[in-house]
């Protein structure tokens, strides 16, 4: 069980991010755990930023870069101190089903794990194999563009652009602005862009776009239709929500041209008419995320890019905040009249630190656990009350001073498909409701203040299912069914 903290930031709800201790993650056979030294903020954390209702159990975050600090079993082809980045599916993947076989591993039908993310935390465990060095030409700012950068790259490669063929994309974000560059390493001559924002406008023509559209202006007049009057090879659409910018990009390719569909629309979407599409014969490529082509893996060609254009593609990071501004990182970043594009989250140079408390576990309906005084490794001594085997409640009061605030993280496991998952966390007197998801790991954060600083902890479920272990500042990722922790942190 790991007593080394670490900070992260959690998504409470929505658009409430918030910086916690963690806790440092294990290293296993076949994995390394990295330091990540930068990590950028995508449109899916903005996505969950804007709608998530309950709190994630983990940090999200997956445009990162870290450097090895620790090295797993078994591990060969990774050394201590190399940068990397990391392409999470692939980590995740079996590496043996038919879409593994075929380098697309976002589709891996035999996942092993979860798809774990976490850059958003000082440290991150992942699978070897899911990990891609850097040259020494993509410091941590272009590092944290590759992922992003990826995506686009798949886009292009499944439209299969050419040299000397023609495009239009539309959005001026991060993966618009990729998908231009892409395009443009693909060989690809005249690349428009559809762009509402100035800085965003201004950007895509440093980065050689050979012309803004308005959004207002499609169908397209003027010099794009005297130079192209049937229409662009090809378009990418990379908004997505529920503005009619699929039905767009139709509009602006020729007869039997192609669309890449990178923005994630809404659910119900109606923005797109089928009949012109059919009969111009277009085709529609969805494409999500990344893997590998012809042999050759998105990343690779990502990190290729970059070594070769990193001093104008690096224009696309526009801001960087400190971790522990995370939150107004947030809001800027979900500001496109800020003039953001890409916004970078930077990571302080230090290392793990122990656990202030840690409390051992105790199974309380094992009938060898006395009721009394337990003690608190380093700084308290606990009073226990109850049996969860008889009163349904485990009651601890601390002797020492607490802190004026503090927050209560209970994590856990499913108690099974018939067991009640609801639970009562009350700080003298001071009640707090909570749940655990079901089926999978969960976290609940809950915050307390406690001016008079004493404090007397009960946790209570109304049908207890299975034994319960209970810890302060535990293993959040405990194994088994009915395991519990609990952490206290001020």
């Amino acid at each position: 069980m790991s007593t080394k903290l670490m900070r992260g930031a959690l998504l409470m709800g929505k658009r409430d991010i918030q910086v916690h201790d963690l806790f440092y993650p294990e290293v296993k056979p076949g994995a390394v755990v990295l330091q990540v030294t930068a990590v950028g903020i995508c449109g899916t954390d903005l996505h969950a930023y804007r709608n998530t209702v309950s709190g994630r159990s983990a940090p999200d975050g997956h445009e990162y870069v870290g450097t090895v600090v620790e090295l797993g079993e078994g591990v060969s082809s990774l050394r201590l101190g190399q940068r990397v980045v990391c392409d999470p599916f692939l980590c995740s993947s079996c590496g043996t089903c038919a879409y593994c076989l075929r380098g697309l591993t976002f589709h891996c039908q035999n996942r092993v794990g979860h798809i774990d993310v976490g850059g958003f935390g000082n440290y991150v465990s992942v699978r070897e194999k899911g990990c891609f060095p850097l040259p020494d030409e993509v410091d941590d700012s272009l590092g944290s563009l590759v992922e992003p950068l990826a995506v686009a790259t798949h886009a292009v490669r499944m439209l299969k652009v050419r040299p000397g063929m023609s495009g239009v994309v539309i959005g001026g974000g991060t993966i618009g602005l990729c998908a231009l560059a892409a395009a443009q390493y693909a060989g690809a001559k005249d690349v428009y862009v559809v762009a509402r924002y100035p800085a965003q406008q201004k950007l895509a023509l440093t980065l050689g776009a050979a012309a803004i559209i308005s959004p207002d202006e499609i169908p397209a007049s003027g010099p794009f239709r005297e130079t192209y009057p049937f229409g662009v090879d090809f378009a990418i659409e990379a908004v997505g929500g529920s503005a009619p910018t699929l039905e767009k990009a139709c509009q602006l390719v020729r007869p039997a041209g192609a669309i890449g569909v990178l923005g994630a629309f809404d659910p119900g979407y109606r923005g797109f008419e089928l009949l012109p599409a059919l009969l111009k014969e277009v085709s529609v490529h969805m494409s999500n995320c990344y893997g590998a082509r012809d042999g050759r893996h998105d990343f690779e060609q990502a990190i290729e890019q970059l070594t070769r254009r990193g001093d104008k593609l690096r224009l696309l990071v526009t801001h960087r905040f400190d971790l522990e501004k995370i939150t107004e990182a947030f809001r800027l970043a979900d500001d496109k009249a800020s003039g953001s594009i890409k916004v970078l989250i930077t990571m302080p140079e230090h290392g793990p630190t122990r656990a202030l408390t840690f409390f051992q576990r105790i199974n309380f309906s094992d009938p060898g656990i006395p009721e009394g005084l337990v003690r608190i490794e380093g700084l308290h001594d606990a009073e226990i009350w109850g049996r969860w085997s008889d009163g349904k409640r485990v009651i601890m009061q601390f002797r020492d001073p607490m802190p004026e605030k503090f927050t209560l993280q209970v994590a856990g496991r499913s108690f099974g498909p018939n067991a009640s998952k609801r639970f009562t966390a009350t700080v003298s007197g001071v009640n707090r409701d909570f749940s655990l998801p079901a089926e999978i790991d969960g976290l609940v954060i809950l915050q307390f203040e406690n001016p008079t600083r004493e404090c007397t902890l009960v946790l209570q479920i109304p049908e207890p299912a299975s034994p319960l272990t209970l810890g302060m500042n535990g293993d959040a990722r405990m194994l088994g069914l009915g395991l519990v922790s609990i952490i206290i942190s001020g």
